[in-house]
């Protein structure tokens, strides 16, 4: 019996497929650091038409660069006037930001 239910869940899973979904949880909030890594130069991605059923290989990026991104309240930008309903800004560039 416990050999035939684990067979049974090893077959689910692997049919059974599922969606990311990125919730409000998730969001970054006032205050956090956001740490990316950036290729460069990136190589051999063939980015396809959107639509299902598909898949990407990104196994070629490298990442020797790093960046560190401090999420701010909105109030804190100065073009905050510009974007009165925006509730983060995140610095772009040295002299560019993201509402």
């Amino acid at each position: 019996m416990k050999q035939t239910l684990l067979l049974y869940f090893i077959g689910i899973s692997l049919i059974t497929q599922a969606q990311i979904t990125v919730t409000n949880a998730t969001f970054p909030a006032a205050w956090d650091t956001l740490l990316t890594a950036v290729d460069n130069l990136p190589s051999n991605i063939n980015i396809q038409t959107p639509g299902g059923d598909l898949s990407w290989d990104f196994t070629t990026l490298q990442a020797p660069f790093t960046r560190s991104n401090v999420v701010k309240p909105a109030t804190e930008g100065g073009a905050y006037d510009q974007f009165p309903t925006a509730d983060l800004i995140v610095n772009l560039t040295e002299n560019g930001e993201g509402y």
